[in-house]
């Protein structure tokens, strides 16, 4: 990678944050050659074919193939990493082989803890690698960061992720994003900060009503697993951090479908009559054969943090929501997760971003820029402040 390089390559370019990613980048980025890397180069090649522009190169990339994958990003600037997590950590190290910066989606935090790990290397190759720069984690990062501003000390946190469908859709199984990250997050123990420790809990635990405001309204959520848990604390302990949780809520009818299968052992392996059978992959086979989603989800999803401490020794409570609607062309998900990495690309070519070394996005990231990009593509950061003077 060269400095004066402009060229970004988007890792699973054909999925659904993927395409989000690529659009965002042709429309309000600078970057010369924006690269759709997939292991589908027809899919890609479709994708190309929608936009006008020779700004787009397609190209074939199996992510379990370290040589390719080091051939793909040599002369690259940035890869933005929106593939399945389990990947993060190889395209990582061959971020560092390539000489190239690196962001991705998330890592569902023991991923996160992983990657970390590799902050000496990044910083001697005066490499950035940012963390989780998509809505949850991401966006949820920033606006914890931005609210931390206005708090003398922090005694709570909640970082809640709703979402609703508009209207009803008829098809066997949603699926909002990758697969194999939900039933993760619906059989993975989750993390908690309870008290000022990081434990574990129970995945599905936690059930809380939550007032997610219009348009997604109350919804029940439940504790998840989630990188923001990898760092957070951390970030905070200098205000005194005592409690942090994320929880999700899903539309009804999506969420009792994926419990449904994790409750039945689908998202894990058994062993029948005497062979070790990965009921995952024939899951994923089998979703394989449902009738394809030719249709936009008809979603919105409002994504929440909640923060209450003290200021000025006063009891102190705030809010910050950042709400999303579905388009004519992308789901408000994808649309929440993919639109913030290309936002910091930007900032990360244009110096905006100077920092090295591998790190998630709070504290790095300039919030009143990052939030006044997000309004020129329509997501906009509600600001909410309730004191109580006892």
């Amino acid at each position: 990678m060269v400095e004066s390089s402009n060229k970004v390559v988007v890792l699973g370019g054909c999925g659904q944050m993927g395409q989000v990613i690529i659009d965002d980048l042709i429309h309000f980025s600078q970057f010369q050659e924006v690269v759709i890397a997939d292991v589908n180069l027809d899919l890609a090649k479709v994708l190309e074919s929608k936009y006008n522009t020779k700004r787009l190169v397609v190209k074939k990339c199996n992510l379990s193939d370290t040589d390719e994958l080091v051939n793909l990003l040599n002369d690259a600037f940035l890869v933005i990493n929106s593939s399945p997590y389990k990947f993060n950590l190889n395209v990582m190290e061959a971020c560092l082989m390539a000489n190239c910066h690196y962001f991705d989606l998330g890592g569902l935090f023991h991923s996160t803890i992983e990657q970390l790990k590799l902050n000496d290397k990044f910083l001697q190759k005066q490499l950035t690698a940012i963390l989780g720069i998509g809505a949850a984690p991401g966006v949820t990062n920033i606006m914890v960061a931005y609210l931390a501003k206005h708090f003398d000390s922090i005694d709570n946190v909640l970082i809640s992720d709703g979402a609703k469908l508009l209207e009803s859709v008829v098809h066997p199984l949603l699926i909002p994003y990758s697969l194999d990250t939900i039933l993760d997050e619906y059989c993975l123990d989750a993390m908690i900060f309870d008290n000022g420790v990081l434990v574990k809990t129970n995945a599905l635990s936690g059930e809380t009503l939550i007032d997610f405001g219009y348009p997604v309204g109350e919804a029940t959520g439940i504790y998840t697993l989630h990188s923001e848990l990898a760092t957070l604390p951390d970030y905070l302990a200098k205000k005194g951090l005592r409690n942090l949780s994320f929880r999700l809520a899903l539309p009804v009818e999506m969420h009792e479908k994926f419990k449904l299968l994790v409750q039945l052992g689908l998202a894990s392996k058994l062993n029948y009559q005497n062979q070790d059978l990965d009921l995952r992959l024939i899951l994923n086979q089998l979703i394989g054969r449902l009738p394809a989603t030719n249709y936009l989800i008809p979603d919105c999803e409002v994504v929440l943090v909640e923060m209450s401490g003290s200021e000025n020794k006063n009891f102190k409570k705030a809010k910050l929501l950042l709400k999303a609607f579905a388009d004519e062309k992308f789901s408000a998900g994808a649309l929440n997760t993919g639109i913030p990495p290309s936002i910091a690309a930007g900032m990360l070519k244009s110096g905006l971003i100077s920092q090295t070394g591998v790190f998630a996005p709070e504290g790095h990231i300039d919030e009143n820029y990052f939030f006044a990009e997000l309004g020129r593509r329509n997501l906009k950061i509600n600001f909410i402040n309730e004191v109580n003077l006892n």
